[in-house]
């Protein structure tokens, strides 16, 4: 077991700043089913208490049951947990689960979680959410202005809308956030990278294209008075993030926008190749059409319509306090405590209090 550091998150706004004994801060579970590793914590905190790494199941998810995930999942949550402070008891604290499986998460790993959080560590009440609706939220914790003297950069107000690209080893998933809300019709994933754990997937010419059609098809759903605001403050986080990759990802979608082209209706591709062997892409592989498997937009859209917006990208500048990879942790933990601090029975959350 790795135990990390509980230090409050930092009271740079007011919205932020804690009301002593307003509410029993809820557990926070962040189950990263891509990394295979869960953290548990309360909302209010920089980061998580403790972190395990999640036993491996004996089958794919799609042919797991709730029993599977039950006798999987139960030791670990009930060793996690165990270490938590139990002051006030677990019984009166609810508990919010973030997971990383999209927008949704597998109904029988659901109700499995239900019944082990309910029934065996009896919490008051269990709520889901996914990482991509929280991300956008660790934004808040900006200064108001930051100033950067790389032009790639920019700096984002607080209250702004971003265009978030949250990567992990396996996958790359895009949302669009604007006023502290993440708009779900705008989410993209690029699908699995097809090599597990392979973080060095992204830097090939085929993953930063898969993770550019991604933006662009998420842009492309974008209501359009948000659309520049959005491209102008790229949000790159997550575990396999870093400013390498940042700024890789940022040229290559300029250049794509940028493309000259004697076809107007240029469609942009879905999801790349998953032959991670094919050395033959092209300069610009997010511009030309492949499949459209994979990627959550049904209509095809086309570069040309957001050919305006190359000259306003441009990464957010985070400060150097702020890793990439506790974005979501931050984000759930600052809205939860937000949320829940004003009114302990905001409909934010769904909450679920019986099998």
């Amino acid at each position: 077991m790795v135990a990390a550091s509980s230090t409050p998150l930092s009271n740079r706004r007011s919205t932020f700043r804690s009301r002593a004994a307003a509410h029993v801060a809820p557990i926070l579970i962040e189950l990263s089913l891509q990394s295979n590793v869960v953290k548990a914590g309360f909302a209010g905190q920089a980061s998580a208490v403790f972190l395990l790494p999640l036993p491996p199941l004996t089958k794919p998810m799609a042919q797991c049951t709730a029993q599977d995930y039950y006798y999987t999942y139960s030791p670990v949550m009930q060793q996690l947990l165990y270490y938590l402070p139990q002051s006030p008891l677990l019984s009166e604290r609810k508990a919010i689960i973030v997971f990383d499986s999209g927008l949704y998460l597998h109904q029988p790993l659901q109700d499995a979680l239900v019944r082990i959080l309910l029934h065996v560590v009896q919490c008051k009440a269990v709520s889901f959410v996914s990482n991509m609706l929280m991300v956008g939220m660790s934004l808040m914790l900006l200064p108001e202005s930051s100033a950067s003297a790389d032009l790639e950069y920019s700096c984002c107000n607080a209250n702004s809308t971003c265009l978030a690209v949250h990567l992990t080893n396996q996958e790359a998933q895009c949302i669009v956030c604007s006023s502290h809300q993440a708009l779900p019709f705008t989410y993209q994933s690029t699908g699995s990278a097809g090599k597990e754990q392979q973080q060095l997937y992204w830097n090939t010419p085929i993953g930063t294209a898969r993770i550019v059609a991604s933006i662009l098809h998420c842009l492309h759903a974008c209501p359009r008075d948000l659309r520049k605001q959005a491209i102008h403050n790229l949000y790159i986080c997550g575990g396999a993030a870093n400013d390498v990759m940042a700024v890789k990802i940022a040229k290559q979608l300029q250049e794509t926008l940028l493309r000259n082209d004697s076809d107007d209706q240029v469609t942009m591709s879905a999801v790349m190749t998953n032959n991670d062997d094919d050395t033959t892409a092209t300069t610009n592989p997010a511009a030309d059409e492949i499949s459209y498997m994979q990627l959550l937009t049904v209509a095809p859209a086309n570069v040309s319509v957001l050919q305006p917006l190359a000259d306003y990208v441009s990464v957010v500048a985070l400060p150097q306090l702020m890793r990439p990879d506790l974005a979501v942790w931050m984000g759930a933990s600052l809205y939860a405590n937000h949320v829940l601090n004003k009114n302990a029975d905001s409909d934010s959350f769904t909450w679920i209090t019986q099998c």
